[in-house]
């Protein structure tokens, strides 16, 4: 098995771009959301060429406020979705 990420750290601009995306991942949209999913899994096939199986998982950072903070919330991290995609079947 090997762990990869969608995106590595390029420049602010890129940075700016893959966020605009991943804000899409917030609409109330499953065709979106599949969609945008879909090519992550594609990205990942391409890099990995011997992969018969993707398993992407979209996390949130979620910041307590400063309010949140002092009555003992912590940042943490929240799985959003799940998928799993295989080459050998349509997503």
């Amino acid at each position: 098995m090997i762990t990869d990420v969608l995106k590595k750290p390029e420049s602010s601009e890129v940075d700016l771009r893959v966020g605009n995306l991943i804000g899409v991942f917030w609409w109330e949209d499953d065709e979106v959301h599949r969609a945008l999913l879909a090519s992550w899994a594609s990205t990942m096939f391409t890099r990995h060429a011997g992969a018969e199986r993707v398993v992407l998982s979209v996390e949130v950072c979620d910041v307590p406020s400063m309010a949140e903070y002092r009555e003992g919330g912590r940042t943490a991290w929240h799985l959003l979705d799940r998928a799993v995609f295989s080459r050998d079947a349509t997503p």
